[in-house]
């Protein structure tokens, strides 16, 4: 298997300093081979231009990947969430103490775990 790439700032050498679809092919090949991942799937925008979207290396039964081959994402959709709910916070439309069935009438935990982490937080 693939694994979706994610680079964070300072995880690797600075990113060129001009952005096209060779500087990312650059980028992501020598990534790809510093780390050993056998491939991934990569689109780098810009506002809503999209500067590159293309496969590199092969999936775990040694096909290629390019664009359009979808990619398990995982745990990976938690932190997208997390941006997207502290990106409505910054905009004043969701306060973190409101209870999530606030915004999410139709929310049900599916723990007691889930049922804490979606209360108020509480004020002392």
């Amino acid at each position: 298997m693939a694994i979706p790439l994610v680079i964070a700032p300072g995880a690797v050498a600075a990113p060129p300093s001009v952005l096209d679809a060779a500087a990312v092919d650059h980028y992501v090949n020598g990534y790809l081979e510093r780390t050993g991942l056998p491939g991934a799937v990569v689109a780098v925008t810009r506002g809503g231009e999209v500067i590159r979207a293309a496969g590199y290396g092969h999936d775990a039964e040694g096909r290629p990947l390019t664009a359009e081959t979808r990619m398990p994402i995982a745990s990976l959709s938690k932190s997208f969430t997390a941006l997207a709910v502290m990106r409505l916070v910054e905009a004043g439309t969701v306060n973190l103490d409101t209870p999530v069935r606030r915004y999410l009438p139709e929310f049900e935990a599916g723990s007691p775990t889930g049922v804490r982490a979606s209360s108020p937080r509480p004020t002392t």
